[in-house]
């Protein structure tokens, strides 16, 4: 199971939405003008980690990991690591 579903799953059952006041806002805003990409789940990591729900430790686990199988899907859909691997 990717952290993106177990988030959403773990998210909904304790009924978490991301948050949508002015400083997550700011924050969304200030990402997209820098270039940086956001997402649900990490707005979900976020929003249980505020509210206590997780721990700022497991929060930094799930973001990490969450990046990583991002990095590996764009990876896989790009090809690139197909041709990298076929190269050597």
């Amino acid at each position: 199971m990717l952290v993106s579903e177990k988030i959403r799953e773990f998210a909904q059952e304790h009924g978490i939405v991301p948050s949508d006041d002015y400083a997550s806002y700011l924050a969304r805003e200030i990402n997209r003008i820098e270039g940086v990409e956001g997402d649900e789940t990490l707005e979900l990591i976020v929003e249980m980690a505020r509210r206590n729900i997780i721990s700022e430790d497991e929060a930094l686990e799930f973001v990490l990991r969450h990046s990583d199988e991002v990095d590996a899907l764009r990876i896989e859909e790009s090809g690139y690591g197909r041709k990298a691997v076929g190269s050597l």
